[in-house]
């Protein structure tokens, strides 16, 4: 007899996670791995920076994309993961409600995490982080994984609604107009308002762009050369930076 079976429903409600080998450079928050999710239905991939890979903060990083998941309406039934996880880590997917299954041992093919950890580092984050300003600070690496994740997800597919894109699936439609996006590791200049400098003190802070805000309109995350860490949106300035002179972007004015 031959075994019909339906993909969409063996793939339903799965997800899949792995992490990543050591980040060359230790950031500024002490992380140096990331824990990647793919989701199969949305045909996302999400990432979350992790200090190391002991089991207390594998479990506390691995709740955070499952709680991005939930806020946006979904639930998974089962996890697939790979041989190298603790016993703390599947009593907290039980506490998810999902069941999990074990690929088998040295068969890394059959954990798509590991295909997307490919997807996501070796192409998508390598390719960004090779677009940074040359005197980019390593160290705030961590800072560019936001919208890394976001512009990933907005190159993938759906694969149940396949004329949207993964980020669409989740959090609908992305507004540019509200949350414009820039290359991220380059030179900028942010304003210091009048009420924060003294009288001959110069009007900007020389740093970097480091994503946009999702919490605040019209703005983008800046980071200042003096290692402060901050969002930028105040009076709106126009961005100059290669052929993004036409972009608003908050009150950056990009080198």
């Amino acid at each position: 007899m031959v075994k019909i079976h339906d993909l969409n429903e063996d793939f339903a409600d799965l997800i899949y996670t792995d992490q990543t080998g050591c980040f060359p450079t230790r950031s500024s928050q002490g992380n140096q791995y990331i824990m990647v999710l793919a989701g199969i239905d949305s045909n996302s991939i999400l990432v979350e920076r992790m200090k190391n890979r002991t089991a207390g903060e594998m479990v506390k990083v691995y709740q955070c994309p499952i709680d991005r998941l939930k806020d946006c309406g979904l639930t998974f039934m089962h996890h697939n993961l790979d041989n190298e996880w603790s016993a703390e880590f599947k009593q907290a997917i039980k506490a998810n409600n999902m069941t999990y299954e074990l690929t088998p041992a040295d068969d890394h093919s059959r954990n798509i995490a590991e295909k997307t950890i490919q997807t996501f580092n070796k192409d998508h984050f390598i390719a960004i982080l090779c677009g940074t300003d040359d005197v980019y600070p390593m160290h705030l690496w961590e800072k560019l994984l936001p919208q890394a994740d976001m512009t990933l997800n907005m190159l993938r597919p759906s694969r149940l609604i396949s004329a949207i894109s993964a980020h669409a699936h989740l959090y609908d439609q992305h507004n540019y107009a509200d949350h414009p996006l820039a290359p991220m590791g380059r030179a900028a200049e942010t304003n210091v308002s009048s009420n924060k400098r003294g009288t001959w003190v110069a009007h900007s802070v020389s740093g970097f762009n480091v994503g946009t805000s999702t919490n605040r309109t019209d703005a983008t995350k800046f980071g200042s050369r003096t290692q402060k860490y901050y969002d930028s949106a105040n009076s709106a300035l126009q961005a100059h930076i290669l052929n993004y002179a036409h972009a608003h972007l908050g009150q950056i004015i990009w080198k």
